[in-house]
């Protein structure tokens, strides 16, 4: 536990003794900010103090904590979102693959244009010197 001043003239006390960790859009634990007089109880960015503040506050019962006899319930929730993202990324990564094999044929396909378009310049240069020499 430390004390800190989180505002100008508000002097709150920083633990990191929470029940669910609470995180701000910077991903950094927002430590529980509980105000002296009041006893008001608020998270916030902890990067406050070197200026990377990404603007998250929240007074704590605002705040959606998972409650204790509510975590099995809750585990089985991210369990499931994880299975789901793990899905997102196969899916994208399958993707990935048939977009590479689609490049990769489109560049075959280049050099055989490319091979193509050299047969017949050599041709036709060929014709063109055929013909002068004959005139």
């Amino acid at each position: 536990m430390s004390s800190a001043s989180c505002g100008s003239n508000i002097k709150v006390t920083l633990t990191l003794d929470y029940e669910r960790a609470v995180y701000c859009e910077c991903r950094l634990k927002s430590p529980l900010c509980v105000t002296r007089g009041s006893g008001s109880q608020s998270f916030g960015c902890q990067g406050w103090k070197v200026g990377a503040v990404c603007g998250f506050f929240a007074w704590k019962e605002d705040i959606k904590i998972p409650k204790r006899e509510n975590h099995a319930l809750w585990v089985e929730e991210v369990k499931k979102q994880m299975r789901d993202l793990t899905g997102e990324v196969i899916h994208g990564c399958g993707e990935v693959a048939h977009l590479k094999a689609v490049v990769q044929s489109g560049i075959e396909e280049n050099k055989n244009v490319k091979c193509i378009l050299i047969a017949i310049v050599v041709a036709m240069c060929l014709f063109l010197s055929l013909l002068h020499g004959k005139n």
